[in-house]
């Protein structure tokens, strides 16, 4: 049986099943460019929303018992924006969502089951329940490593790096693939620098500061993760976290 839950209400318990689920793919709104030649190639292909159609039956001890069951079941799903969990491939997935409507078909002749068809919109990517995190402790030099990344969308992932001790500090360049950001100030012992791809921030010490070059995107698959600090002498820890992405 899949888990299956949303706003803390499981579909597979309390006299609610889930009998079926049809899950459309992420759509991709594709924005396209003609040339003078008349073809065509896609300039712009971002994710939009999609549609989930869950259905349920309901059963209870009597009539009574299933009025009520259906009104708890709408006042946890109708209206509320939250996260559908699926169990698949042997973890649970993630997705922001909103249930927009609750349809009860009810036949005279049932009056202890009802089936029920709970219209979800899915607003953004699945994500797996916990993070993925990478670290590297007690670095005194320029740092390259590979990372590979998990799941079947880029995700944003947050590097932090904390200065355990430095001498003469003027900069630091932290670059993944071909993208390079850049912060040049004095570094100072117990700074801790952050550059976070899902919010396009960058702070020290909990204040967003100015930089020089891009937010690093990452890509599913390897990554190289290079830091480099411009200083005589250094030590630095550095992490990586984010949550894998599923279309």
């Amino acid at each position: 049986m899949r888990a299956i839950s949303f706003n803390g209400l499981d579909l597979q318990s309390g006299g609610i099943a889930t009998v079926e689920m049809a899950w459309e793919s992420s759509p991709l709104n594709v924005q396209v460019e003609n040339n003078a030649h008349g073809n065509a190639r896609v300039i712009d292909a971002r994710t939009v929303k999609r549609d989930v159609q869950v259905r349920l039956t309901l059963s209870a001890a009597d009539a009574n018992a299933l009025d009520a069951l259906i009104d708890s079941v709408k006042q946890s799903l109708v209206g509320v924006e939250d996260n559908l969990s699926v169990s698949y491939n042997g973890t649970t997935r993630v997705y922001p969502a909103v249930c927009v409507s609750l349809s009860p078909v009810r036949k005279p002749q049932d009056i202890t089951l009802v089936e029920v068809v709970a219209h979800f919109v899915v607003l953004g990517y699945g994500r797996a329940q916990s993070k993925t995190t990478q670290s590297y402790t007690g670095k005194t030099a320029a740092l390259s490593e590979t990372i590979a990344v998990t799941g079947t969308a880029p995700p944003a992932p947050k590097i932090t790096v904390t200065i355990n001790s430095v001498t003469n500090g003027t900069a630091i360049a932290i670059t993944v693939g071909s993208d390079t950001i850049t912060l040049t100030r004095t570094l100072a012992a117990s700074d801790v620098i952050v550059v976070d791809a899902d919010t396009l921030e960058v702070t020290v010490n909990g204040t967003t500061v100015d930089y020089d070059g891009i937010i690093p995107a990452w890509t599913t698959g390897n990554n190289t993760l290079g830091i480099t600090i411009t200083a005589d002498a250094v030590n630095y820890d550095a992490s990586v976290e984010y949550y894998p992405l599923y279309l």
